[in-house]
């Protein structure tokens, strides 16, 4: 009877404290091809055979009249087989009331052998699902008993590692820590003498690891963690096939239960430990894994598989990939249908928790609040009590649906608790006093919001506001940017009032960074292990933000425990420790910032104030930062002579969207035959933009013969050069398109310059001067996407003539072969034209065809050269599978994989360039993603050591393309001073007057405006 205890016990103990969803099993290889779509996903599942047999089983049992006048062993094994049963089917209240009944039937029989058995499964199930006091409570009732009696080391270890596991989430770490020596001491000496129990030693190994793995990670060891962790999931999947060449355990229902449940309570603490890292593909590939085991196990409907299937929907939700988790859920809940699982129980709370998580992400504020009323409607108030605190995503729900009043009252009770707990500088705390805010500037009480965002603003634009353990990080970044923009509206309201121009101003530069942060964030401490010395004081400061983010995270959990509960000692060693990391974490941004300025801007942006921006601009030049909300766009103009000018436009982020995709379609028309027409270029409407936009802040702007321009959102996609200054026709002149020449665009009376941000200006203005003894250029173009040594394929696309991504994939894709890459042979003819004009070596500068891959790249001293030129595809994140970074396309290497250079490579690049040119890179992302990829790409170039990218806003057509990039360097060529912005408006100009060789005029947009100057456009 003991060794079928010891495995029931099992899967309890690897449960630790409050985890609410059974996970995923760790493949032993990962990351060799990214998942497949969730559609094969949700195929998978609706093609798994439901395991009727098993089913019907658990259904008998639990139906089952357990006698009275039964044997007390009878009577426990029957209430022991119901428990398992309750808990398959989602009943986990009524596995608790009988393992309850167990224990006292053990305690009034005195066989305390078989009562420290039932206790340690009932204290399991009490910290999982009932009151951790009372489980902590059994667990030590059981190390009284096995001090008495010998024989029972199996039970000690599992109290022990139980035990272990409530003192790290209480955030007791010197008790954590006696108590898990002391299960790895009992532990070595059980191994070093097993006698009929080999088929356990896993098993012990593996509660050992798990509370060794969970202490380190609480701590902040989060990689060391992680390394216990997988080797706790071996040790279960070990456990599992020795349990398997045991007959009588394998043929055992009970048994087959708990080490399915084992292997899944283990890797679900994986699988979250990797998503809170970022590691979001190994994540999905190791529930995916263990999604396998339980369809194949217990089948389809099975509420393990619907736990798992809602930690996958809620990996998709962190993923931004919010309609793919609720397709998930979709399934989820027919099976929980099938099951009778109520909305009280466990399974159906964490059912409804995803579910409102992902309808936040999707912006569907009024479903977020029908769906949360109708769950409410279905609980006794007992039920509602157990809910927990309101979360911030239907806080904000509610103030989008106009339900201000009602999110104050129930949210303000949330921030009061945190504040008091956390501390007032938490990122958490000012984001959600941030919401406060929102909710009194909704209810008209303008006066009590302002002081709470004047408190909020300076934390959320604070590294510090991306450091949040216990958030998704889409709905912390979603959250950030609400309250900011609201925050921004309100500064609009006084812009006369003193400090507020330049906040509203640093809050939109802030906001300008948008998703490409986050990624460069992380590609810059991958990119920062090639330097030693950095990575050393890198790794000091993760160790120590890890470290803070644990103990937040056991901090928060405290703090929401009743009051009898907490424990004030130990919240106040942990926010004493948390001070002290902060002081630490000063000291290492300073040091930072001394020795390595130029990472330090990377990875913390700092948002420059109106003054700082306006130091750094050049006589004749003047900023322009235009910054949409939901609400309204705002415009400043900043010049080194004139008043800063700040105007709020009646033009909303989705309004400015819409005539941003009107103006493209005219710019990027498919596969629009250019010689027989294209569709007309509407002057008009780009004309009212430039009166709404620019117009009102001119005072500051006019004057300058060159604009830097900050945008977000689709206006990022559209080259404001484009917009007319004053109203025009274009009159029907067949398909010449002559008639473009005579429209008074705005690039005819000033050069224009894209920036990502103010921030990046500062920054590049500080940069040296180049080296004066650099080559002129190196370039590569024309990769070879075959395996082949040469290419065969023909232009683009002969229809159009404009270089575009052709091939295309569906959703349930797992991989795409490099070799569906259209070919760009023109792109070799751009190549040798720009090294011709720069009077390079096209024998040692020039790499074309197999040569233009990723390896000559990365082994070519690049920091030599002025100018280095990429002719090939640029690919947004998801254009590629499993390429989640904007990356350009080389020649294929083979052997299956691919050859692009991607942001992480970029990051890692040695560039002392005045240029960086990206031939056929596109910002042609419907969303506005295209542009923060560019934007993207632009500040990993600036940090390898640029100081100006030329880029496309759409695919280009290849004659005008070559002529009018070889020109923008032949004016520089032949006008000494030349600056950059200068010359390539010199190059769009002189495009203009030209004609091609069917006949028709350059003068269309089309083919004079896709290039960008992106950074500093001086010389």
């Amino acid at each position: 009877m003991k060794l079928i205890f010891i495995v029931r016990s099992f899967a309890a103990v690897l449960a630790g404290v409050c985890l609410h969803a059974q996970a995923a099993n760790a493949p032993e290889v990962l990351g060799k091809l990214p998942p497949p779509g969730v559609q094969s996903l949700v195929e998978q599942v609706k093609a798994a055979a439901p395991n009727q047999e098993l089913l019907q089983k658990y259904k008998q049992i639990y139906a089952t009249e357990i006698p009275t006048n039964a044997s007390v062993s009878k009577r426990a094994e029957m209430l022991k087989e119901r428990a398992v049963a309750a808990e398959e089917l989602g009943e986990l209240q009524q596995k608790l009331s009988d393992l309850k009944q167990i224990a006292e039937l053990y305690r009034a029989d005195g066989d305390l052998r078989k009562l420290a058995g039932a206790l340690i499964d009932l204290a399991i199930a009490e910290v999982v699902y009932g009151s951790v006091a009372d489980g902590e409570a059994a667990c030590r009732e059981v190390l009284q008993i096995t001090n008495r009696i010998n024989g029972l080391n199996g039970l000690e270890l599992l109290a022990l590692a139980s035990l272990t596991n409530i003192a790290t989430e209480k955030g007791d770490f010197d008790e954590a820590s006696r108590l898990v020596i002391r299960a790895r001491t009992l532990m070595e000496m059980m191994k070093s003498r097993p006698g009929g129990y080999w088929a356990f030693i896993p098993q012990w190994e593996a509660s050992v690891y798990n509370s060794e793995a969970r202490l380190l990670i609480a701590k902040g060891q989060w990689e060391d963690g992680e390394v216990k962790m997988k080797l706790a999931v071996a040790r279960t999947e070990e456990l599992a096939k020795n349990i398997e060449r045991l007959t009588a355990l394998s043929n055992n229902i009970s048994f087959q239960s708990n080490v399915l449940a084992a292997r899944n309570v283990m890797v679900s603490y994986l699988a979250k430990h990797l998503m809170i890292q970022g590691k979001f593909d190994e994540a999905e590939l190791t529930l995916r894994d263990v999604l396998n085991v339980n369809l194949q196990k217990v089948g389809r409907l099975s509420v393990r598989t619907s736990a798992v299937l809602t930690r996958l929907a809620d990996l998709m939700g962190a993923r931004a990939r919010v309609n793919d988790g609720l397709a998930l859920l979709q399934e989820v809940e027919q099976i929980n249908k099938a099951l009778g699982i109520g909305p009280s129980n466990y399974v159906g709370r964490a059912f409804h928790e995803s579910k409102i998580n992902l309808l936040v992400g999707q912006q569907n504020w009024t479903t977020v609040v029908q769906a949360d009323e109708a769950y409410r409607k279905q609980l006794d108030a007992a039920s509602q009590s157990r809910i927990g605190l309101m979360s911030p995503g239907l806080a904000i729900a509610l103030l989008q649906t106009q339900r201000a009043d009602q999110a104050y009252t129930r949210f303000k009770p949330v921030f009061d608790l945190h504040a008091t707990n956390m501390g007032e500088d938490h990122p958490q705390v000012a984001q959600e006093r941030g919401i406060l805010a929102m909710a009194l500037m909704a209810q008209g009480k303008r006066d009590e919001a302002l002081p709470l965002f004047a408190k909020a603003t300076p934390v959320l634009l604070s590294p510090a506001a991306q450091e949040s353990e216990g958030q998704d990080q889409s709905l912390r970044t979603l959250t950030r940017r609400l309250v900011l923009e609201t925050h921004l509206d309100a500064l609009a309201e006084q812009a006369d009032a003193p400090g507020a121009a330049d906040t509203a101003f640093r809050i939109a530069d802030a906001l300008h960074l948008g998703k490409t942060q986050q990624a460069l964030s992380q590609s810059a401490a991958r990119a920062a292990t090639q330097q030693a010395d950095l990575a050393a004081l890198i790794r000091q400061d993760q160790d120590r933000k890890a470290e803070k983010l644990g103990l937040y995270g056991q901090l928060l959990r405290l703090s929401e425990l009743p009051r009898e509960q907490q424990l004030p000692k130990v919240m106040d060693d942990m926010r004493a420790r948390i001070a002290q990391i902060d002081k630490e974490r000063q000291g290492f941004g300073a040091t930072l910032q001394k020795r390595f300025p130029a990472y330090a801007n990377l990875i913390q942006p700092k948002a420059p104030s109106l003054d700082e921006t306006r130091a750094a601009l050049k006589d004749k030049e003047a900023l322009i930062n235009v910054f949409s909300t939901d609400r309204a766009t705002y415009v400043w103009a900043v010049s080194r002579n004139a008043p800063t000018a700040f105007a709020r436009v009646a033009q909303s982020r989705d309004a400015i969207a819409r005539s941003v995709a009107t103006l493209r379609r005219a710019l990027d028309p498919g596969e629009a035959d250019l010689a027989r027409g294209i569709p007309a270029f509407d002057v008009n409407l780009a004309h009212r933009l430039y009166t709404d936009l620019l117009q009102p802040v001119s005072a500051a702007w006019k004057g300058a013969n060159s604009l830097l321009v900050v945008s977000n959102g689709a206006l990022g996609q559209l080259p404001l050069g484009l917009l007319p200054t004053a109203p025009s026709t274009v009159a029907k002149a067949g398909d010449s398109y002559a008639a473009y020449k005579d429209v008074p665009w705005l690039i005819k009376d000033v050069a224009i310059t894209q920036l990502p941000s103010a921030n990046a200006l500062v920054t590049l203005r500080s940069l040296p001067a180049g080296n004066a003894n650099r080559k002129a250029f190196v370039g590569f173009g024309d990769p070879d996407f075959t395996v082949q040594s040469t290419q065969v394929a023909a232009a683009t696309s002969t229809a159009s003539g404009l270089r575009r991504v052709t091939a295309t994939r569906s959703s349930t894709q797992a991989w795409m072969p490099y070799s569906d890459l259209s070919p760009l042979p023109d792109t070799r003819d751009e190549i040798l034209a720009l090294a011709e004009v720069l009077k390079a070596d096209p024998k040692r500068d020039v790499f074309l065809g197999r040569d233009a891959s990723k390896a000559k790249v990365l082994s070519t001293p690049l920091n030599q050269s002025k100018v280095v030129a990429f002719a090939t595809h640029g690919l947004l994140p998801g254009e590629f599978p499993g390429v989640d970074q904007p990356s350009l396309a080389m020649s294929n290497p083979g052997q299956g994989q691919h050859g692009l250079l991607t942001l992480d490579d970029i990051l890692g690049l040695k560039l002392d360039a005045d240029w960086v040119v990206l031939s056929a890179c596109n910002t042609a992302a419907g969303d506005g993603n295209g542009a923060e990829a560019v934007s993207g790409l632009g500040r990993g170039f600036f940090y390898a050591g640029t100081r100006a990218l030329l880029a496309t806003h759409w695919p280009v057509e290849s004659v005008s393309a070559r002529l009018l990039v070889t020109e923008t360097f032949e004016q520089q060529a032949r006008e000494v001073g030349m600056s950059r912005a200068q010359a390539l408006r010199a190059s769009m100009l002189k495009l203009m007057a030209q004609q091609s060789s069917d006949g028709f005029s350059y003068a269309h947009p089309l083919f004079w405006a896709p290039y960008a100057l992106f950074g500093d456009g001086g010389l």
